[in-house]
Formats: structure tokens, sequence, C-alpha cells
């Protein structure tokens, strides 16, 4: 069959559909003429700055070396005049924001996530984070396999065919691991956080964490907690909690420990059938921060003019920006919270964030100093002084008046022990130590007690 000539040539390469366009980058469906193989076929014209091809080359390679069966399959990269390419596997079983819409099933959910973990442990293995991970970029093939996609070229090189220059900027905050969106280094523990979302949200039809505006959906990743499932779910709301958890080191340390989890969990039968998604309706989108106008955007799921496919058809052509293990500097500039095109509206977001932030740190500081003074030290659960002292320091980790607030509610509890055991109340006095060494083990006088309490 003769090439169309409308249509780029690419030596080896029938080119037969455009798939998506945008920027500088196109993509088609295309035939790899050797093997008479369907492939989706990225094309980039030659960037301004020749420092942009080496890149896009570069990290297509890495990209390429994370053979799995749970990634896109890159095929192929080269060059063909002034435009580069890369041929993938092209992926036609639709993506998993699609099948969230529809419902899900724990099993199912469980499954899912299963796979991806093995996925992710292959890639953090290879010292890359993807740092993408949202239902958007996962694929799957026609046995219903999950593949990650999206591995992180366009956004770089302002590509994405679904991102406007406000999505660039700021990322779509509603995956983002807390140290990924204050551009802090990251690693394989941020996809860990990611993921966990992703579970929420098949698990319970909804996102966890969706403010008003992409600021306040940030903070609530920042400062709240996961919410609760529903009952029929509670026997997963532990791995859940320990997926996201705000601190990475209090996360699973890499796949492998969540795999672990994962296995212990299937032992156990389904609890329950499909989640209910919300209604199409209430689904609210976070609002992109102010751009220079660009003419009308389409929505989200809309087909951008010139697609004759669907954007899931690309396979993993658009592949979002993974990231080395580099450092903070690189996380800043390329971490989906701060673009390089963006350094004004970061520094916006910055500020109004550092703020925000002190405004909450001033308010827990003084609900834990003024419930301290009420003796709620422990109790009610939320309300208590032990609970806003460690929410500040989850803020701001090693504050020194909430750690001194810590410090002051374990010797309240030797003050309370000591009082018990002069009543003759001995297990009410135990109980008193105990909670002063949960919160502070090495405090020697609480320690002494107990020692001498069970001479």
């Amino acid at each position: 069959m003769p090439h169309d000539s409308t249509y780029p040539q690419i030596p080896g390469y029938r080119i037969e559909a455009l798939i998506a366009e945008g920027g500088m980058a196109r993509v088609y469906r295309a035939l790899q003429e050797s093997l008479q193989r369907p492939v989706a076929l990225k094309l980039m014209q030659a960037a301004a700055d020749p420092s942009d091809n080496r890149r896009f080359l570069e990290e297509a390679r890495t990209v390429a070396a994370l053979r799995h069966p749970g990634i896109v399959t890159v095929f192929d990269i080269g060059s063909a005049g002034d435009q580069h390419f890369i041929s993938m596997e092209l992926v036609e079983g639709g993506d998993l924001e699609s099948r969230i819409g529809k419902g899900m099933a724990e099993d199912q959910a469980l499954r899912i996530v299963r796979q991806l973990a093995e996925a992710l442990g292959h890639v953090h293995a290879q010292g890359v984070v993807h740092r993408d991970i949202k239902p958007a970029n996962i694929l799957f093939r026609d046995d219903n396999g999950p593949l990650l996609s999206d591995f992180g070229i366009a956004k770089q090189l302002k590509l994405d065919l679904k991102l406007t220059q406000a999505d660039l900027a700021l990322g779509s905050p509603y995956y983002l691991s807390p140290e990924q969106a204050q551009g802090k280094k990251i690693d394989g523990r941020s996809d860990i956080y990611s993921l966990g979302i992703v579970l929420y949200e098949m698990l319970s039809g909804k996102l966890p964490f969706r403010g008003k505006e992409a600021m306040d959906t940030i903070l609530m990743h920042l400062n709240q907690p996961l919410p609760p499932l529903k009952k029929s779910l509670a026997h997963l709301q532990p791995l859940l909690e320990r997926m996201t958890a705000k601190q990475p080191r209090q996360r699973y340390a890499n796949a492998a420990q969540l795999l672990q989890a994962l296995d212990e969990l299937a032992r156990q039968p389904p609890k329950q059938g499909p989640a209910r998604p919300e209604p199409a309706a209430k689904k609210a989108r976070v609002p992109k921060p102010s751009a220079p106008p660009q003419g009308p955007q389409p929505p989200r799921n809309a087909q951008i003019p010139g697609q004759s496919l669907r954007p899931w058809l690309i396979g993993g052509l658009l592949l979002g920006l993974f990231l080395l293990f580099d450092g903070p500097d690189w996380v800043l500039r390329q971490g989906g919270l701060i673009g390089p095109s963006a350094p004004r509206q970061a520094d916006g977001l910055a500020i109004r964030w550092r703020d925000q932030e002190q405004a909450q740190l001033r308010q827990l500081l003084q609900a834990g100093r003024q419930a301290l003074a009420e003796d709620r030290l422990s109790l009610p659960a939320g309300n208590s002084a032990r609970d806003h002292f460690r929410q500040a320091l989850q803020l701001r980790p090693g504050h020194p008046e909430a750690l001194a607030g810590l410090a002051a509610i374990a010797q309240r509890y030797l003050q309370l022990a000591q009082q018990a055991r002069q009543r003759g109340q001995q297990e009410q006095a135990t109980r008193y130590i105990q909670r002063g060494l949960a919160l502070q083990p090495d405090h020697p006088e609480l320690r002494g007690l107990a020692l001498e309490m069970r001479q």
C-alpha cells in the first residue's frame, strides 16, 4: 500500500491515521512495515534548544529500558530529518479513569493495584520515579492487564496533548504526594502515595481530597487525614492510610513491602461489590491557576481538534515526566507543582502556601495549649492536646513548641500517675504511665515510676 502523502514520511513505518496533536508533537497510528505491527508513533519537530532534543531522546531511551509486562513497551526511537520519533505499543483497552466511572469491585481494585505495584517495583529498581500515577495514565491491554504509561517526555517539553499551560505549571493536584507538591526530593514512596489515592478512588468511586481550588486540594494532601471508607471496606483502611501517610518514612518503604501487605489481604475474601462512582454532575474540577489568554480550552475529556481516535489509543506516547533520583532543584523545576514556564506563578503560590501553613500552625499550637490546660490530653480523638501537637509536627517537623507540648503532656501524665498511686489506684496509675511513655518512651521519671510499680 502506498504512503499517504499528507502524512510525514518515516522510514520503516506507514502512517495510517492521526491520533492527536498538540504543541510540537503529533501522534499517529502507524504500521511498522518490517514486522507488519501496528504501533503508536509520536513525532516531535526539532526543538529550538538542542538540549531539549537530547533530553527527549535520552529520556525515551530510559523508558525503553523499563522492560516489564506492566509498562507500555517502547519499540523504537530515532530521528528522520528534523523530526524525532518514538514507536510504542498501541494500547486499545481503555484507561482506568473510564473504568472507575463504571464502578469497581474490591477484588478487581486490589488486583489492579497489585499488578501496578509490581511494575512500580521494577521502575524504582532502575532508579526511576514515575511521578504521575493517576487513572488516566493507567491503560489496559485487551486482556485487561493494567499498564503504566505517561512517563514524562511530553510534559517536560510542554507537549502533553491534554494539558493546558496552567496544568503544566500546577499539575494534577488530586494525586500529588505531599513532598512532590512541596518541591522536595522524592523517591519511590511518592509513587506509592499516588497509587494509594488511586486505590481509594477505585474503592469509593470518589477522590479523597478535592478542594474548591487547586491550592486547597494540595493543602488537604498536606494536612488532612484520609477520609474513612464505608464500613464494608474498613478492613482496607490501614493499608490505605499507610500508603498515603503524610511523611514518606511512615509509608511502605518500597513496592515489595506493599506487595507483601497486598498478599496478606488476598487471603481474605472480598467484602463487597462495585463502588458507586460520584454522579458526573457532582464531580467538581479543580480550577486552574490564571494564565495568559489562549482562547477557549477543550473540556478535560473532549477530543482535541484533528483527533480521529480517543487519546488513550496513544498507548504510552503521552510520556509524562519520569524523574531520575536527582536533587530537589530538579524536582522543583519538573515536579508538577512548579513548572519551568511559570516562575512568577510559582512564587505567588509559594507565598500563599507559606502564609496558609503559618496560620494553620498557629491555630494548631493554640488549640494544643488550650486542650492541655483543660486536661484533654489524649481524648477526645481529634480534639486533644496530643492530636493538635502531632498535627503541628506533621505540618512543621521538629517545631520546638509542638515538641515541648508533647513533653508537657507526658509530664502531666506523670503527675496524674503519681496522684493515682497515692490514692491506691494502681491500675489507673499504670494506664497514665503507659500513655505518657507512648509520647516519650525515654522519659526518665515515667520509666522510673513504672519500674517501682513492678517491684
